[in-house]
Protein backbone atom coordinates (compact mmCIF):
# COMPACT_ATOMS: atom_id res chain seq x y z
CA UNK A 1 0.00 0.00 0.00
CA UNK A 2 0.99 3.78 -0.61
CA UNK A 3 -0.66 6.00 2.00
CA UNK A 4 -4.28 4.37 1.70
CA UNK A 5 -4.13 3.31 -1.91
CA UNK A 6 -3.15 -0.39 -2.95
CA UNK A 7 -0.34 -0.51 -5.26
CA UNK A 8 -0.76 -2.52 -8.47
CA UNK A 9 2.07 -4.74 -9.19
CA UNK A 10 2.98 -4.92 -12.49
CA UNK A 11 4.88 -8.00 -13.45
CA UNK A 12 5.79 -7.04 -17.49
CA UNK A 13 3.26 -10.39 -18.40
CA UNK A 14 0.85 -8.60 -19.93
CA UNK A 15 1.09 -7.18 -23.79
CA UNK A 16 0.46 -3.53 -22.58
CA UNK A 17 1.34 -0.16 -24.20
CA UNK A 18 1.90 3.51 -23.42
CA UNK A 19 -1.47 5.41 -23.05
CA UNK A 20 -0.60 8.95 -24.62
CA UNK A 21 -4.08 9.92 -25.62
CA UNK A 22 -5.93 11.75 -23.75
CA UNK A 23 -8.51 11.03 -20.81
CA UNK A 24 -12.46 12.14 -20.96
CA UNK A 25 -12.85 15.30 -18.57
CA UNK A 26 -15.28 13.15 -16.19
CA UNK A 27 -12.34 11.53 -15.29
CA UNK A 28 -9.95 13.96 -14.74
CA UNK A 29 -10.63 14.72 -10.72
CA UNK A 30 -10.57 10.73 -10.68
CA UNK A 31 -7.18 10.58 -11.80
CA UNK A 32 -5.81 13.52 -10.42
CA UNK A 33 -6.64 12.26 -6.88
CA UNK A 34 -5.58 8.67 -7.22
CA UNK A 35 -2.03 7.57 -6.76
CA UNK A 36 -1.37 5.30 -9.39
CA UNK A 37 2.51 4.66 -9.54
CA UNK A 38 3.59 2.31 -12.14
CA UNK A 39 7.32 1.47 -12.34
CA UNK A 40 6.87 -1.32 -15.39
CA UNK A 41 8.37 -1.53 -18.52
CA UNK A 42 5.44 -2.13 -21.50
CA UNK A 43 8.43 -2.26 -24.20
CA UNK A 44 9.70 -5.75 -22.30
CA UNK A 45 6.63 -7.74 -22.17
CA UNK A 46 6.68 -10.73 -24.32
CA UNK A 47 3.99 -10.59 -26.88
CA UNK A 48 2.76 -14.27 -28.01
CA UNK A 49 1.91 -14.77 -31.67
CA UNK A 50 -2.10 -14.23 -30.64
CA UNK A 51 -1.58 -10.97 -29.26
CA UNK A 52 0.72 -9.62 -32.23
CA UNK A 53 -1.99 -10.25 -34.78
CA UNK A 54 -4.72 -9.22 -32.96
CA UNK A 55 -2.99 -5.94 -31.98
CA UNK A 56 -2.01 -5.59 -35.61
CA UNK A 57 -5.56 -5.89 -36.77
CA UNK A 58 -6.98 -3.91 -34.33
CA UNK A 59 -4.22 -0.91 -35.55
CA UNK A 60 -5.37 -0.91 -38.81
CA UNK A 61 -8.79 -1.74 -38.78
CA UNK A 62 -10.35 -0.67 -35.28
CA UNK A 63 -11.36 -3.85 -34.54
CA UNK A 64 -9.55 -6.28 -32.23
CA UNK A 65 -10.59 -10.09 -33.05
CA UNK A 66 -12.52 -12.19 -30.25
CA UNK A 67 -13.46 -8.49 -28.11
CA UNK A 68 -16.65 -7.96 -27.44
CA UNK A 69 -17.34 -4.61 -26.38
CA UNK A 70 -20.34 -3.45 -24.49
CA UNK A 71 -19.99 0.11 -25.26
CA UNK A 72 -19.27 2.82 -28.11
CA UNK A 73 -16.28 5.32 -28.17
CA UNK A 74 -17.50 8.87 -28.24
CA UNK A 75 -15.70 10.71 -30.78
CA UNK A 76 -13.62 13.90 -29.08
CA UNK A 77 -16.05 16.29 -30.72
CA UNK A 78 -18.65 14.98 -28.31
CA UNK A 79 -16.65 15.15 -25.01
Amino acid sequence: MVGDKAVYHYDGAEPLERFTGKHPAVMQPRIQVMNWQFSGDPTQATWSLKDRLSNWIEKRSGWRPGEYRNYVLLSDEQS
